[in-house]
This record gives C-alpha cells, structure tokens and sequence, in this order.
C-alpha cells in the first residue's frame, strides 16, 4: 500500500547574512531545511546593503530545493514569513528596485540620528513611533536620503521592507503586517496607523507605504507563483511578522516577567508587554505586535561577528568556531577585559561611532584568553540591558531564555546565568524565529499560545558565581570612551 501523503509547513526567514527555510511537521519537527549565505553589500564606508534580486532568486533556488527534498510524501499546508527588522527598498511604479535595499547595519546616517535627537523631533518620534532615533531606523534613513538623494526618493513610488517586496512579487499587492511596520520607525505604536508627524519628517505620504493588514493575514499560493515552486500551490501564505517578535514565539516566551535573549549578527533582550513602556534616558524599543501586545525590549550592534573575528585573527581561519570556543573554556584567569563594540553600539551607549577595544593586555594572553573576553563582553553588554529593561518593568523577570549558537556551550550558558544573575533555560540549536513563524501560522485567535516551548531546555541554570567587580570595571571603561 503506497504511504499516505503528509503535511508540512514551510517557514522562511530572510535574516541579515543567512536566507533560511525549513520544513517542520506538526509535532515541530524538522523534516528538511535549507540555507544559503545573503551577499552583504559595502560600496563606501558605513553602507551594509542587500540586492533583493539576488535575494529572490536564492530564496526561489532554496524553495524548489526544499520541494525535491519533500517529494510527494508531503503536502505544504502552510507558508509563513519571518524578516529581519529595520530593511528600507525604493521601489519604482512598477515595483522595480531602484536601487539594493539599506539593512540596519547600514550607519551612514549617524548625523542625521544625532541631529534629530539632540536639536530636532527626535524625542518626539520616538515617544509616537517607538523605533530607537538612531541610523538603524528607516525613518532616519529616509531624512539622510532626503538630504542626500533627493531625486532618487523623489523617484520612488513605494517605500517598502525588503519582506514587503518579496511578498509583491508573490501577490501583486503592497500589505505590511505591524510588526514589520513598526520598525521603520513610521508606525503610530498607540493607534496602529502610520503616524503623520513621522511622514512629515521625511516627507512622504501614505500612497507610497504598504496596506496594514492585521496578524493572521493570508493568501493563497498560485501555481504561477514568481518564486514559490508548483508543488506548493494552495497552500495558505502568512506575512507573518518581524524576525524579533517571532523569535519570542519560537521561545515560548510570552509572559511579562520572561525575557528572551538572542545572540545571532546582534544582540537583544525582549520581552512581550501588554502596553507599550518607553523611556527617554534608555531609548528601548516598543514594536507593536497587534492591538493588544508589543515587544518591548533593547538591542546592540554587537554579537557573532565580534566572535568570529577574534576567531580568525586570533586561532586562524582553519579553525572552527567549537574547537576556539572548547579553548576559551580552558583560557587561563585574565585581567583582560573587552569593550565589544566592532560594529559600533545603539543601547547602552547609543554611539554610532563606537569601536571595540581590549584593555589590560597581560604578555601572558592569548587567542583563547581573547576569545573569552571578548565573550564576557558581549555578556556584560547583555546585563547592562537588561538592567535598564528591567527597571521600567511593571513585573521584573524571574527568569531569561537564550538563544543562539553561543548558548549550546555549556560553559557560555552557565556564564550567562553567573552574570544576569537570572536562572536561564536554552533554546534548542534550532532557529527559533523559524519555529516562531511556524507557530505564527498555526495560530489562528489573536492571543498568544499557553503552552510553554518544547524547543527549550526544561531545567534551568541557576546562577552560581558573581563578576560583580569585572562588570564595574566594563561599565566604567565604556563610559569613559564613549559618555
């Protein structure tokens, strides 16, 4: 008797480096994935774009690769989108790009940030629209863009996310989910609509932004689809949300005092709120989800680039990033002390033109010596966050889940714990904004799900020693440079 054909569905995830997706069954099972590298763009110092062709066609090659791993054994059911946060395209008349898409990496419109919150409406925005004033916002790259380009967004008829394109190219229709919305930094986080002070800013008009549509819509799969294969036609196509709210779903992390932490190209600490909590001093992010929650939460600049730098300077592109990680385990006892801002920094310092440094060099430090502190850096920049989230907190947290490739060491885990001071449990070594989406898609009411994450450790760690004196130092040495 021939085996009856089984669902799937089908989670997509187009992140900053890495263009995931993933097969997954209805116990939450991977059946089949697939990956490929997203070419980042630096034509002149500061940029960090993306071309969204290049990004269609290797998302159109991966899908048609996933549906010859799936064969006729399985029927796609459900198709769901995860995004990172913070992507600006232009878009002609007729949806061509007029130009690579702007990821938040891209820092050349630090000025304008600087300029917009210390002299201009800057506190004002934030307070309506809940997007950090810094070069990550497309806000603030539409004002540089203003100034700068004028006749390229004269020209552009759609200003859009890099998710909102692909899904054009599928649908023929501009929609935008909130999440999405909310950090371009145009969205009215209290109402939900496109806030009017913000347009005026950059002075645009809603003819040229995406349709809002609410969290669970959907469209059905053509077989003539652009970018997905035959094989997946009618299937039910969610737009989803951004990759940081799916990334709390794929935790299970939806009560107030939980915060979730991710560690991928940057760093966030995040948690779901039931109102939008917002402070000057600061500058957290508040994101709306739907009209009952938000995400509230912090982020850095920082995270696995840093680490793979110090890997590949320091033990030599050969080696891999378990065997450097298994020696920073063994590093010996260090002064050493890493301030981890390569990339530059939003929360805590809000300095766009930060730079990393190692302080307290002893002769007697090497590459494994580096690498650890380069990992407690990142990990005192992670407390320092969640101090601040914290304090504005209605009902501080009992307890973190972490996420991350970094977190399957148990040695980097437990330090996690030893430094938040917060028991931590651990996010499987799957992608949870993945899962996230999957889960997004299945779920039909507006509330969030009770049960708690199966992709999470059941036992946490506790904490069991204190670094108060390094973290004192750390803060006092960040400050110093960049107060």
């Amino acid at each position: 008797m021939a085996e009856s054909t089984r669902t799937v569905d089908i989670a997509i995830d187009v992140g900053t480096s890495v263009l995931k997706v993933a097969a997954v069954d209805g116990e939450e099972r991977i059946i089949a994935q697939r990956r490929s590298a997203i070419p980042l763009l630096q034509p002149a110092p500061g940029a960090a774009l993306q071309d969204v062709l290049a990004i269609e066609g290797l998302l159109r090659d991966l899908l048609q690769a996933l549906a010859n791993d799936l064969g006729k054994r399985y029927r796609v059911e459900r198709v769901a989108w995860s995004c990172a946060m913070h992507s600006l395209l232009l878009a002609d008349g007729h949806g061509q790009p007029l130009g690579p898409a702007y990821t938040w990496l891209d820092g050349r419109a630090a000025t304008v940030a600087r300029d917009c919150w210390d002299h201009g409406p800057g506190r004002r925005l934030y307070e309506r629209t809940g997007t950090p004033i810094h070069p990550i916002s497309p806000l603030i790259k539409l004002r540089w863009l203003r100034q700068t380009a004028p006749t390229e967004l004269t020209r552009a008829r759609h200003v859009l996310s890099i998710k909102e394109w692909l899904w054009w190219r599928s649908f023929g229709s501009y929609e935008v989910d909130a999440a999405t919305a909310s950090a371009s930094g145009l969205l009215d986080i209290h109402c939900g609509q496109w806030s009017a002070e913000a347009l005026a800013y950059v002075d645009l008009d809603t003819g040229r932004l995406s349709r809002l549509v609410d969290r669970k819509w959907q469209r059905p799969l053509r077989p003539d689809d652009p970018i997905f294969p035959p094989q997946m036609a009618g299937a039910s196509v969610y737009l989803g949300a951004s990759d940081g709210v799916l990334a709390q779903w794929g935790m299970g992390a939806f009560r107030e005092d939980v915060l979730g932490v991710s560690l991928g190209t940057s760093m966030a600490v995040r948690r779901y709120a039931a109102r939008p909590q917002l402070s000057r001093r600061t500058r957290n992010f508040a994101y709306r989800v739907d009209d009952h929650h938000w995400l509230v939460g912090t982020a850095s600049n920082n995270g696995g680039p840093l680490l793979d730098w110090v890997r590949r300077r320091g033990f030599g592109a050969e080696t891999g990033f378990a065997e450097a990680l298994a020696a920073a385990a063994r590093a010996t006892p260090s002064s050493l002390l890493c301030l981890p801002f390569l990339e530059g920094e939003r929360a805590p310092l809000w300095r766009a033109e930060a730079r990393a440094a190692f302080l307290d060099i002893d002769a007697r430090d090497g590459p494994a010596e580096f690498l650890r502190a380069a990992v407690e850096g990142l990990f005192f920049t992670l407390r320092w966050l969640c101090e601040d989230l914290q304090a504005r907190a209605p009902h501080p947290a009992k307890r973190l889940i972490a996420s991350g490739h970094l977190f399957q060491t148990p040695w980097a885990a437990q330090l996690l714990a030893d430094m938040l001071a917060l028991p931590v449990q651990v996010a499987a070594d799957t992608d949870v904004a993945l899962l996230g989406a999957i889960r997004w898609a299945r779920q039909d009411s507006a509330s969030t799900p009770d049960r708690s994450s199966a992709a999470v450790t059941p036992s946490a760690l506790l904490p069991q020693s204190h670094h108060e004196d390094r973290y004192r130092r750390f803060r006092k040495a960040a400050q110093a440079l960049y107060s």
